[in-house]
């Protein structure tokens, strides 16, 4: 029997990580020039569409080896920590850039 509180749990990792998916959409063409802002969108929707295939098709493969869902969500743990890092430092850079260009 699931528990209430990993239930809420992961309710709660869904709803953000949509939310996540969602923002990205409104935070990625910033991070484009212009002439590739199109090109580069569709690169990133493509590669997290190609993400959540992947994660399911190998979450499932972890479950029939035996592996429990406590160590498969610290698996996936990862690489939404690298994703939130990687956005933390594109927003330093983009404040370091702004500050510079306020300096002129």
């Amino acid at each position: 029997m699931v528990s209430p509180f990993l239930a809420a749990l992961v309710f709660s990792v869904g709803f953000c990580m949509s939310g996540a998916q969602t923002g990205l959409n409104a935070f990625a063409p910033g991070c484009y020039p212009t002439m590739a802002r199109a090109t580069g969108v569709s690169w990133m929707l493509a590669i997290g569409r190609f993400g959540s295939i992947l994660g399911s098709a190998v979450g499932g493969a972890l479950l029939g080896l035996g592996w429990g869902f406590s160590a498969i969500f610290a698996i996936l743990a990862i690489p939404a920590a690298c994703a939130a890092i990687a956005i933390a430092m594109t927003q330093l850079e983009a404040g370091a850039a702004t500050k510079q260009a306020a300096a002129r």
